[in-house]
């Protein structure tokens, strides 16, 4: 019977942490590929206002494909090993069952509790992608811009009380000043969430700022420039 239930427990234990996995997984493959499709075919804006609701419906269908199974296979486990309890203890059954049944759920409680917490991150960097992607499909660019062409080497990019943010009401930056100089060294430091993809982006004029100005060479401004040239 002791082995019997470290097998189950082992069960217990692939089931909780697997099922995790796996959905994310799901969720990330297919985001993926309806991202990559609505990019190809620049869709109608029905398609692009799925991209908002696409997260939580995958993972719903993911919840579906994957814990739905697993956890009646672990109720049909569970009442096959209350029989064979009841027919080798007996003369305690309750207090055997009672135990059994707290060491399970005590199992799944923590392990549910430490994979939340590696799955909260795993659902943060998702949520950050989806925000990015969502500003690529909802604010289409016109690459032309005001066909300004600048002939003259570029030597210096300079950020005037920039602001920038991927949702209305949370900024990513707020009134950023600075400046990228050719022939010395530029770099960004800070922690992760600082904002440093989205200078690099902004910089090459993938994102539009919502507030400030973009300056080349001092004198032409980013939202002119012809980004075909």
């Amino acid at each position: 019977m002791g082995g019997v239930i470290v097998v189950y427990f082992l069960i217990v234990t692939a089931h909780v942490y697997y099922r995790h996995y796996f959905a994310n997984k799901i969720i990330y493959d297919v985001k993926r590929d309806i991202v990559r499709k609505i990019l190809q075919i620049q869709g109608n804006c029905s398609e692009k206002e799925a991209l908002n609701v696409l997260t939580y419906d995958v993972r719903n269908f993911a919840d579906m494909v994957i814990f739905v199974p697993n956890q009646i296979f672990l109720i049909i486990l569970s009442a096959i090993f209350t029989f064979i309890g009841l027919n080798k203890a007996r003369d305690n059954v309750l207090g055997w069952g009672s135990a059994y049944s707290l060491l399970i759920a005590l199992t799944c409680l923590v392990l549910d509790y430490l994979l939340y917490q590696k799955d909260l991150l795993f659902q943060k960097q998702l949520e950050k992608q989806t925000k990015k992607e969502n500003v690529l499909i909802n604010n289409q660019r016109n690459d032309i811009q005001n066909n300004l062409i600048i002939k003259e080497p570029i030597t210096v990019i300079s950020f005037q009380e920039v602001s920038f943010a991927y949702e209305p009401n949370n900024l990513v930056l707020t009134k950023i000043s600075y400046q990228f100089q050719k022939g010395q060294l530029n770099y960004l430091t800070g922690a992760n969430g600082f904002g440093k993809s989205t200078i690099i982006s902004l910089l090459i004029g993938l994102y539009k700022p919502f507030a400030g100005k973009i300056i080349i060479n001092h004198n032409y401004q980013l939202s002119d420039l012809n980004l075909n040239a």
